[in-house]
């Protein structure tokens, strides 16, 4: 009995250092095994939203999309039917749909190919400007738009085909840059 409240000490000094190697075996097994499949997402979102702010707390772009994705070590997010609302002073300034897209936070960039259409909400009294392509990228810090593509611009009854352009949203500007076709009517 007297033996016992010497020994005490040693054994919890044994076992706690059994109990700590077990530990620590445990522990570097379990992380060896959780290796990143650099070929599968992420993560994956279902019906995703997203609504940036600006310093008055009006609403300055909305991001929309079906399913979004980010595959490891990737900056730019993956969309499917992604679709954007770019706001000016809480209104709708112009939209931007396409089948699929991309989006990098640290640059603002959206990327969206197959069917992409641009619309710009015109002023009261004016037609929508109207951009189909297959391809657009736009700057969300800048409002402007660019495609190499072909392209096809209505504006009420007008039409224009090109292949390339560049758009300056704040000043209602596009430029076609080659192979031009306009068809104007009156307003």
């Amino acid at each position: 009995m007297k033996r016992f409240p010497r020994l005490f000490p040693l054994l919890l000094v044994l076992m706690l250092s059994v109990l700590t190697m077990l530990l620590d075996r445990v522990t570097r097994q379990s992380s060896v095994q959780s290796v990143i499949d650099r070929d599968q997402p992420e993560y994956t979102v279902e019906d995703f939203t997203a609504t940036r702010f600006d310093a008055q707390g009006l609403p300055s772009d909305r991001l929309q999309a079906r399913r979004m994705w980010q595959f490891p070590d990737a900056k730019d997010i993956e969309f499917e039917h992604p679709f954007l609302t770019s706001y000016q002073q809480g209104r709708i300034n112009y939209t931007v749909e396409g089948e699929v897209g991309r989006y990098n936070n640290s640059t603002g960039m959206a990327w969206f190919d197959r069917k992409v259409q641009l619309i710009d909400k015109a002023e009261p009294g004016k037609g929508d400007v109207k951009i189909d392509t297959r391809a657009l990228t736009v700057n969300l810090n800048t409002s402007t738009a660019q495609s190499p593509a072909a392209v096809t611009v209505y504006q009420g009854d007008s039409v224009a085909n090109a292949i390339g352009f560049t758009y300056a949203q704040k000043q209602g500007l596009i430029s076609l840059l080659s192979k031009v076709r306009i068809s104007y009517a009156q307003p």
